[in-house]
């Protein structure tokens, strides 16, 4: 199945999918349901995609501050909880940047390179261009190296290696086959004739698909 389309690597369906794929917690309505995830989560994803070289500890105050004002104007309930969750006032002993559950955890875990936290962008930078790189090889008309499969299967390895990644990779793919806001996309979607849900207890869905 072609995608369609050129992936570019701050897209919008990339900040939605790394949103939703945010660990699930019970005690807050906010990271309960994806749909409000994806409410609270994307303008982060996208202002880290747009500041991915401040240290963990820095994205505490403004995943805070957005959380709070998200869920007031969205009628979110427990939005300062949450908030205060973020910036690191929970009963938890361990700094706040170091709390897996929050947006600068995630960070700290799944970004460290080194001394520096860009892991996630860079990742999925090579995400993308694996994706693009399979799509140009699929073209009928493509001369490409023999080599192209390890290429693009040692860009889209890197993206498997943490829960996030491998959430984040099934949601955008499944956005991306049903987005219809690219004037070049055929809305992939349409295609899939069979396809078998999961749905767990914490409300999230996992969906297999077959397509001709």
């Amino acid at each position: 199945m072609r995608y369609a389309r050129n992936l570019t690597a701050n897209d919008r369906l990339a900040t939605v999918a790394l949103a939703k794929s945010r660990p699930y917690m019970d005690m807050y309505e906010g990271r309960r349901q994806p749909t409000y995830r994806e409410m609270l989560y994307t303008p982060l994803r996208r202002f880290y995609f747009e500041n991915d070289s401040l240290a963990a500890k820095d994205y505490l105050s403004p995943a805070s501050k957005t959380v709070e004002e998200i869920a007031r104007d969205k009628h979110i309930a427990d939005g300062p909880g949450l908030a205060l969750r973020e910036r690191g006032m929970s009963a938890a002993t361990t700094p706040a940047y170091q709390d897996f559950y929050t947006f600068a955890g995630q960070i700290f875990y799944n970004g460290r390179v080194g001394d520096a936290y860009p892991g996630i962008h860079r990742n999925w930078l090579q995400f993308v261009g694996g994706l693009n790189a399979l799509d140009a090889a699929l073209n009928p008309n493509s001369c490409a190296p023999h080599k192209t499969v390890e290429d693009v299967f040692g860009r889209l390895a890197k993206f498997w290696n943490q829960s996030l990644f491998v959430r984040a990779a099934g949601v955008y793919l499944l956005d991306l086959a049903a987005d219809n806001t690219d004037e070049t996309n055929t809305k992939l979607i349409k295609q899939i004739n069979r396809n078998l849900t999961f749905t767990f207890k914490n409300g999230d869905l996992l969906t297999f698909a077959a397509a001709l």
